[in-house]
């Protein structure tokens, strides 16, 4: 049987150009005999059903992943996801096979024979169903996430004066605080930027939307008065 070669290449789910400097490569071989949907993501960026990939039986996957960004990995077979993080050491290969189990009522995922290979212990099922996934319990949603900075971003980042340096930082300041307020949310007057944030997340609880709102903006109020102290302003 030929075997089909697909690339995740140009679907969004490769990391970007600075992390691909420290990649690892990945593959995907669909060893059963039906169809399956497939998506790369990881922690920060998990892979949704809007990235899928349709694989054939005996198809292929090939792209990359970065073992530092603890990479996740989404099957769907006929009505069933499964979501997976890779937890490969740097430096290895992620080459991973899908097989029938038994009686052909179950797939399991496990990794391909090869040396320097993910070892099946860390191919860990973070969540499964028919419903939408359950968060991962590895990743913690926080407020720089929802706020499209690292976790570690500093002051200044938090503003968004990083990437506009001409903006008085009282006018970041004021954007930010007026776009997050916790008393908009689920009003008319929510912000664009707080809407696509909670539905990239899938937050759509009300009251845990209000609460997330309130925690952004209280890092964006404390990265304000941190950061005139420190320029003396």
């Amino acid at each position: 049987m030929k075997i089909q070669s697909l690339t995740f290449k140009g679907l969004g789910l490769l990391l970007c150009l600075s992390a691909l400097i420290n990649a690892e490569e990945f593959e995907f071989h669909n060893k059963t005999k039906t169809p399956v949907r497939a998506a790369l993501g990881n922690a920060a960026n998990p892979p949704n059903d809007r990235s899928l990939l349709v694989v054939e039986p005996d198809g292929l996957v090939k792209g990359t992943v970065n073992s530092a960004e603890r990479p996740q990995f989404l099957i769907i077979d006929r009505d069933v996801k499964y979501l997976y993080q890779l937890n490969a050491a740097p430096g290895k290969v992620v080459k991973l096979k899908l097989t029938t189990g038994l009686f052909g009522n179950k797939i399991e995922l496990a990794p391909q024979l090869l040396l320097n290979n993910i070892k099946k212990d860390e191919i860990v099922l973070i969540g499964s169903g028919t419903a939408p996934l359950p968060k991962p319990t590895s990743q913690k949603l926080t407020p720089q996430m929802l706020l499209g900075v690292q976790q570690d971003a500093s002051n200044a980042q938090i503003l968004g004066l990083d990437k506009n340096p001409g903006l008085a930082p009282a006018k970041a300041y004021r954007q930010l605080t007026l776009e997050w307020h916790p008393d908009k949310i689920g009003t008319p007057q929510e912000s664009a930027g707080a809407k696509a944030a909670f539905a990239k997340y899938g937050i759509k609880d009300p009251a845990e939307q209000k609460k997330m709102a309130t925690d952004v903006f209280t890092v964006i109020s404390n990265a304000y008065e941190k950061y005139k102290k420190d320029m003396k302003l």
